[in-house]
């Protein structure tokens, strides 16, 4: 999707998702499994939402299924038209939380907290299913505008703490970016001695958290804690939000990171 189109559709989605889902998990209940397939139909969802909203856009489906007689061969996220380009988009949508775990500027060195779940795998089955299912004839035409296939990556870049390396050429500048760091090896860093922490729930995936003055955060010593607690019983990687106080007398996010098990990615794991 270019560039200029990208950001249109990011921030349709992101402020729908700052209206709509606000994140209140208190940072010392118990981690609840993060859905990454609940995750990508909230963002359908949401962006659905802004869409409608959008001058010069007519929404023409979302979640739409290709039959092929009794079979479904696939599913489009979303198809719109869009007057000031004059063309009809379908618009696949994906949103993903990529740890870097190698040097190699490449999506190779790309995967979840899973490290069988490479990133690269994610953008052939795009470029090679996904997209060109944009061209089958069940899809509905527009009497006189092309057709374009485009895809909507959104999420999170989260490179090893203290290590900037550098990521695949094309990646766009102004990309959600982060840390990730062993538990046991580094705690994470403050960038301000007033900051706290919070532990993201689903919900606070898609864009920087804003909480309320009254939700819980937790001081780096009560942060220790809660991941030694955590990591003594579970493999699951935690994210993390170091939070200061905004204008609005609430949290706001300075930056983020995933903590993963000491042994990772030798020891697999998931969200939790």
């Amino acid at each position: 999707m270019p560039r200029a189109e990208r950001a249109r559709m990011a921030g349709a989605l992101y402020a729908g998702a700052g209206e709509n889902f606000p994140a209140t998990e208190s940072p010392r209940s118990s981690p609840r499994p993060i859905r990454k397939v609940a995750v990508g139909h909230r963002a359908e969802h949401l962006l659905a939402s802004g869409l409608r909203g959008c001058p010069e856009i007519d929404l023409i489906a979302t979640r739409l299924p290709i039959i092929e007689g009794n079979r479904t061969v696939g599913e489009l996220d979303l198809v719109y038209d869009d007057h000031q380009r004059q063309c009809r988009v379908h618009c696949e949508l994906s949103v993903r939380l990529l740890l870097q775990r190698g040097p190699d500027a490449q999506w190779s060195a790309w995967c979840g907290t899973d490290p069988s779940q490479a990133f690269q795998d994610k953008l052939e089955h795009l470029r090679n299913h996904q997209l060109p299912l944009g061209n089958h004839p069940a899809v509905p035409r527009h009497p006189s505008w092309p057709t374009i296939n485009e895809a909507l990556l959104l999420g999170w870049l989260l490179q090893p703490a203290g290590q900037p390396w550098p990521v695949p050429e094309g990646t766009s500048p102004d990309h959600l970016r982060g840390w990730w760091l062993r538990h046991g090896i580094a705690a994470p860093l403050r960038s301000s001695r007033a900051a706290r922490f919070a532990i993201i729930p689903a919900d606070g995936w898609l864009g920087p958290l804003r909480l309320p003055s009254s939700t819980p955060v937790l001081a780096p010593g009560e942060l220790t804690q809660h991941l030694d607690k955590h990591f003594a019983r579970h493999d699951h990687a935690i994210l993390v939000a170091e939070m200061v106080r905004a204008d609005d007398g609430g949290w706001r996010e300075l930056t983020r990171g995933a903590m993963v098990h000491r042994h990772w990615p030798g020891k697999p794991a998931r969200w939790r």
